[in-house]
């Protein structure tokens, strides 16, 4: 660059004294023009920022619908499949959510919709978890009350030979019942965790229906035991005066007609009673197929006998008197199978 020399340099800054400055006005109004912007610019700033706000709370909202309607279906879906084994229910919902998160969380449009989803799940998570969870232990109530319903019906039958047997006593009867008791005061202890209130009304429904199959047999077979059942303190526990009196003549009737009623089934079927019938069935000299044959041959088979040959039946049946055609190792196997569910040891064949 060319210098430019003193002298001419001090003329220059003498020469500059007193003259106007630099002029700044563009500067200013430019200035201006850009506060005039920013005051323009910030409500669209705000409007823009509010619209992205509303637009990400309608993403979050649709997902967080799916995911509720992924967890309902979840549920419904998990219930069906955990009716046998309600516990396993829990478990597999708290796997389904966390699918259903992890599907919704990819499908958040940004970062800042994927944190509110994060941030806002667990409201659905608890609500659906809490439900599963409810109907768990209420199921597994249902599947225990279910379960000592079967039983019941199941030792209800077995009782049918013990109050036939002619050579037991009343007191040999109850004794006889025993297992059937214990097995009882078991599943009443088990639905007793769930609702003690219930637990003690099944145990005296059990036992009055185990009361009344000892009963109503004992009135077919030898009425006299009919009546001292009728009369005995630990039975009547269980029955109201209403029906323990119903019982009482019931049993006296029966008393009073057996002796005519076996003589007349005696000539009607060739001199061949009730009791000797019984007695055979005890003996498997009698099988199902042998009753069957002997009730179609005898004239009140079907109405005023027909609950002495289902009785006998039953009997024939519970003792191992089954039918040839019986598929006897499919009945064994599920025995077998039953018993054991139910922790017992070395259950007794009752196809043999």
């Amino acid at each position: 660059m060319a210098a430019i020399p003193v002298i001419t340099r001090d003329r220059l800054a003498s020469s500059v004294v007193g003259t106007p400055g630099v002029d700044t006005s563009g500067m200013a109004i430019g200035n201006s023009l850009a506060d005039m912007a920013d005051r323009i610019a910030a409500p669209l700033r705000v409007e823009a920022e509010k619209q992205r706000s509303m637009e990400d709370e309608a993403s979050y909202h649709s997902l967080m619908v799916e995911h509720k309607l992924n967890l309902l279906k979840a549920g419904e879906e998990i219930k069906l499949q955990s009716l046998g084994n309600p516990d396993a229910a829990g478990p597999a919902m708290m796997e389904a959510t966390k699918n259903s998160l992890a599907i919704i969380s990819q499908k958040a449009p940004n970062p800042r919709v994927k944190l509110m989803v994060g941030a806002g799940e667990g409201l659905a998570e608890t609500a659906s978890l809490k439900d599963v969870y409810e109907w768990s232990f209420k199921q597994k109530a249902q599947n225990t009350l279910d379960h000592m319903v079967k039983v019941t019906d199941d030792s209800i039958n077995r009782l049918a030979p013990i109050g036939a047997d002619l050579n037991l006593s009343v007191e040999d009867m109850k004794k006889e019942m025993a297992p059937e008791v214990n097995l009882l005061a078991s599943e009443v202890a088990a639905v007793k965790v769930y609702d003690p209130a219930l637990a003690r009304e099944l145990e005296i429904k059990g036992m009055k229906s185990y009361y009344k199959q000892l009963f109503d047999t004992t009135l077919e077979y030898q009425p006299d035991k009919a009546v001292t059942l009728s009369n005995d303190p630990e039975v009547i526990n269980y029955f109201t005066p209403e029906e323990t009196n119903s019982n009482r003549l019931t049993a006296l009737a029966a008393v009073k007609s057996f002796p005519e009623k076996e003589k007349t089934r005696q000539i009607q079927r060739g001199m061949v009673s009730n009791t000797e019938i019984i007695s055979k069935v005890q003996n498997k000299e009698l099988k199902y197929s042998d009753l069957d044959a002997l009730q179609k041959k005898d004239p009140e088979g079907l109405d005023a006998n027909a609950n002495f040959w289902k009785l006998s039946k039953e009997i024939s049946l519970g003792i191992g008197g089954m039918e040839a055609t019986v598929d006897r190792d499919s009945i064994r196997a599920s025995f077998v199978k039953y018993v054991s569910d139910l922790g017992l040891k070395d259950p007794k064949d009752p196809t043999r």
